[in-house]
């Protein structure tokens, strides 16, 4: 409902602040003459409804008393199209930042840094951007923001959204980024702010000069954010006295961040280094000590989930299990030797514990991905990525995500594919016998170069795998 209600809303500040015009106009006219505007504004307002972004069909006429609850949980009666319509505003804007934080993590000081302007010429604010990535399968989106963690505030990127090239869905993340930059475009310009999030600083109106504009701050996001949740949302069917707390609006914008923490390591745990780095945590351990839950066996299997995917890695190598491919294959066999010799006791059994102890002692950590794991931490010198990015021996540990692609890393040393990566190379080799043939039909020649060897690179894969 955000793009319904964001269009709504501007379709009405527009009709009535048509009639009431901005401080140019408004301090030229007389007290007597504005009490006839007023008359104007609110026969106008009969006629216009919003839509909100709580996903109630029915629209919200204007001309509607509302009682409204606060922050602090007071109720306010509001009667007049103005004060509702700065209402209704101020919501949409509150669920907006919802979206973003609860959908990427970002701490409300990274949030609020978001820049609208300078407008690109595509009308996206200036924070938000789009990249295809280096397969041109895949389209993704960055908002670019200021963390100030761990000293000197610094500008970095935060992924927020992908889709499909080609595709025209917006994920809504992006939406609420999009909703935000239209919604309050007319009051960054009155005050001559380029922030994305603007507080409105009137008493119940929209406001008529620009120093009734200025940045929101910390402060005023956590009480928009509580306003909007007692206001718009249901939450009587919540029994658990864990959420009484949240039915009185005790709720803060940081809570968002290990929400979308504690959801992307559920639905998949492998995950957990991957929201490390977008976190901006010098270590993975941050992200499972402090934004990943307080249920024990929780944290335990985050804890462990590191730890113990290298060791059944270490095991499947050991005992010469399925069989690998890529660059990594061909250290295989002298790792499975020294394995035998640390890890397998006199009863030929896999030594669990030894394992745990080998994978910490050696610092072995396995990135794994849909189409291979990178052995990067053993392989410094051998990444590829890293070697692309400039990255001295000690900073290539780890894969650079910005840099790594699939084309790329199926060339690395770093790269071990397994059987359960089949699924990946199988399914690439299938698209790409379909452009194949897309390319052949269009005569496009060099499309076809691309695809065919795509296609016969994953083809190969395949066939190794099935060997």
């Amino acid at each position: 409902m955000i793009d319904e209600s964001a269009d709504g809303l501007i379709t009405a500040m527009e009709a009535l602040l048509a009639i009431r015009g901005f401080a140019k106009d408004w301090e030229q006219i007389r007290p007597a003459d504005r009490m006839a505007l007023y008359a104007e504004l609110n026969e106008l307002a009969t006629k216009l409804s919003v839509p909100m972004p709580n996903g109630v069909e029915a629209e919200f006429p204007l001309s509607q008393q509302v009682t409204k609850v606060d922050a602090d949980g007071r109720e306010f009666v509001l009667d007049s199209p103005l004060v509702v319509l700065r209402y209704l505003l101020t919501s949409c804007v509150a669920a907006c930042s919802i979206v973003l934080q609860a959908g990427t993590g970002l701490r409300s000081h990274e949030l609020l840094s978001l820049k609208a302007l300078p407008v690109k010429d595509d009308g996206w604010p200036s924070c938000l951007s789009r990249r295809v990535s280096r397969d041109g399968m895949i389209e993704l989106f960055y908002v670019e923001a200021v963390t100030s963690k761990r000293g000197k505030p610094r500008t970095a990127e935060w992924i927020v959204g992908a889709r499909p090239v080609g595709s025209s869905y917006l994920p809504p993340t992006v939406r609420a980024v999009l909703a935000v930059t239209r919604l309050l475009a007319m009051f960054r310009e009155l005050g001559e702010i380029s922030d994305l999030f603007v507080v409105l600083k009137t008493n119940g109106g929209l406001p008529a000069a620009g120093t009734s504009v200025t940045p929101m701050t910390n402060g005023y996001l956590a009480r928009f954010q509580r306003a909007f949740v007692l206001n718009w949302v249901d939450l009587s069917e919540l029994s658990s006295p864990d959420h009484e707390g949240y039915k009185q609006g005790k709720l803060r914008p940081h809570q968002w961040r290990p929400t979308f923490a504690t959801f992307v390591f559920r639905t998949n745990p492998t995950m957990l280094k991957a929201i490390s780095e977008h976190f901006k945590h010098v270590s993975d351990a941050i992200t499972s000590k402090y934004y990943i839950g307080n249920d024990p066996t929780f944290l335990a299997a985050c804890d462990d989930a590191q730890t113990m995917a290298a060791v059944q890695v270490l095991r499947s190598i050991t005992f010469k299990g399925a069989p690998v491919v890529g660059g990594f294959s061909r250290y295989v066999d002298e790792m499975r030797k020294e394995l035998k010799l640390h890890l397998v006791d006199e009863q030929a059994k896999f030594d669990e514990q030894g394992a745990l102890r080998y994978v910490s002692e050696e610092e072995i950590v396995i990135w794994n991905t849909s189409y291979g794991r990178c052995w990067s931490s053993q392989l410094p010198t051998k990444s590829l990525c890293n070697q692309r990015a400039g990255a001295s021996v000690l900073a290539s540990t780890s894969p650079n995500l910005a840099i790594a692609h699939v084309e790329l890393c199926a060339g690395c040393s770093c790269l071990e594919i397994s059987t359960e990566h089949a699924a990946y190379w199988i399914e690439r080799r299938d698209q790409n016998a379909l452009l194949v043939e897309q390319a052949k039909r269009a005569n496009d020649q060099t499309t076809l170069a691309i695809v065919q060897k795509r296609q016969r690179q994953a083809e190969a894969m395949v066939k190794h795998l099935a060997s």
